[in-house]
């Protein structure tokens, strides 16, 4: 999984969530990113249904509307929540 893709889709529906809409460009980015770890947790034969959320708020942000304030938390929640149950990989170059 594209696990820093999925960060930043988190960060730019938490933007919005305090109400500062991301370009359309973002939007569509943090949209991609969401779908591909969907597909990447299909592929692993884990549900993809945790991100749904997160692909609904990512959704209406590339559309150039503002998801609901509680759609937005339950996106970032949703995507913190794969986060966490995501194995961690340390960079060798980090160690």
């Amino acid at each position: 999984m594209h696990t820093n893709d999925l960060i930043i889709a988190q960060q730019i529906i938490a933007m919005a969530r305090v109400g500062l809409p991301p370009t359309q460009e973002a939007s569509g980015r943090a949209l991609a990113a969401i779908k591909a770890a969907q597909e990447d947790l299909r592929r692993s034969g884990r549900s993809a249904l945790d991100l749904d959320s997160a692909r609904a708020a990512a959704s209406v942000l590339a559309l150039g509307h503002r998801p609901h304030k509680s759609m937005c938390i339950a996106a970032v929640q949703s995507i913190a929540a794969v986060l966490l149950r995501e194995p961690q990989h340390v960079d060798e170059a980090q160690s």
